[in-house]
């Protein structure tokens, strides 16, 4: 609780956000446990954003030298026809998609997902799983085919080596500079460091080096990238609880106006609707407007902050 003008405050927006984000994962049928601590709600929220393959028409590239198994072909063809199209691309990627906490390791590493190539629907809303999967990066507006490989091959630099090859503009970002390795780790060396949440380099076979186009893992083997995502969250919501206490006296000279009685201590919470964002008060409803609602998309009908981007 803050105070201002001898007027106490009680605002935690990242509270706030962390309950909208609770609602959201149960009505996108997750459950979550009600002892969860904010911080843990927002960081699974973002996990289960980091790994769900959004629906969006992408532009379809695959790698000169990808083969695929005959038994296959058809499973490709229909991926691929799914991620041209904009069409939900969900039921081939992992059934571990629906554990809230799974940490996928080569996402969160590299940036790759992987994809099973069935072309049944199971009960569960799943394709039939198969052994071979695609192996693809998928951005915003780009699905890049890389390579159609036995499942299990998570440490594989060899997929790093074909995302440079064949797009090396699409990881340039992740390229390192003037630097070098004195030690080259063996695909086993990954596995063993990434499971014990070291973060590696890695080397092209042309000289380049390559920090992990995913974002890397933190000593937890969490994604680095949905640390970052909470903790953009978390510093948003603390500007708008400084935005609110520095319009808290144009708020209350509003309040006199119309006759609104304000009694301390004020309780602010942050609400998102009707395409606003404000701090309200709970007990008057006054409230204090940011102006146009923080962008949201859509995850099985359900809230998704900005951030996620």
């Amino acid at each position: 609780m803050s105070d201002h003008s001898g007027i106490p405050l009680a605002m935690d927006f990242f509270a706030d956000m962390a309950e909208l984000a609770r609602q959201e994962l149960l009505a996108s049928g997750y459950t979550v446990d009600s002892s969860r601590k904010p911080d843990e709600i927002v960081m699974s929220y973002f996990n289960v954003l980091w790994r769900r393959i959004n629906v969006r028409p992408r532009t379809v590239f695959i790698a000169k030298d990808l083969k695929c198994p005959a038994d296959l072909q058809a499973g490709f063809d229909l991926v691929r026809a799914k991620a041209q199209k904009g069409e939900d691309i969900r039921p081939h990627q992992s059934r571990k998609l629906a554990d809230l906490d799974f940490d996928d390791g080569l996402l969160n590493d590299w940036g790759i997902n992987h994809l099973h190539l069935g072309t049944s629907l199971e009960s569960d809303g799943f394709v039939t799983r198969t052994g071979p999967v695609l192996f693809a990066r998928v951005t915003a507006d780009e699905f890049y085919c890389v390579a159609v490989m036995e499942h299990g091959n998570w440490s594989k630099q060899q997929l790093l080596d074909i995302i440079h090859d064949n797009w090396p503009a699409s990881i340039s970002r992740s390229t390192l500079r003037g630097v070098g390795l004195e030690w080259q780790p063996t695909d086993d060396d990954v596995r063993k460091l990434r499971a014990a949440g070291v973060t590696v380099i890695t080397q092209r076979p042309d000289g380049t080096i390559h920090f992990p186009p995913g974002g890397g893992v933190a000593t937890d083997r969490t994604s680095m990238s949905v640390v970052n995502r909470v903790i953009g969250w978390r510093t948003l919501c603390s500007r708008l609880e400084e935005e609110t206490t520095r319009k808290l006296d144009d708020l209350l000279q509003e309040a006199t106006r119309l006759g609104v009685e304000l009694r301390p201590p004020l309780r602010f919470h942050l609400k998102i609707s009707g395409g606003k964002t404000r701090a309200v008060e709970e007990a008057s409803q006054a409230f204090v407007d940011f102006g146009p609602a923080l962008a949201v998309e859509k995850i099985a009908g359900a809230f998704v902050q900005a951030l996620s981007s």
